[in-house]
């Protein structure tokens, strides 16, 4: 997964593949943001916390 923005794909396909989108409660913004700051977690890390989870949405790791 990556953070790609629509207009950085060549293709609806390469977005797709390339990247992806996962739900989050509030209280993990600040996770999210602090891991990926210090680079000690990346995007898939937290997608896959969220999939993981029984209602799809990374709340905490």
């Amino acid at each position: 997964m990556s953070t790609l923005a629509r207009e950085e794909c060549e293709s609806d396909e390469e977005c797709e593949a390339e990247g992806g989108e996962f739900r989050t409660a509030p209280a993990g913004v600040h996770e999210i943001h602090a891991n990926l700051m210090i680079a000690h977690l990346d995007f898939a890390d937290f997608a896959d916390a969220a999939e993981a989870a029984p209602d799809g949405v990374f709340r905490s790791l």
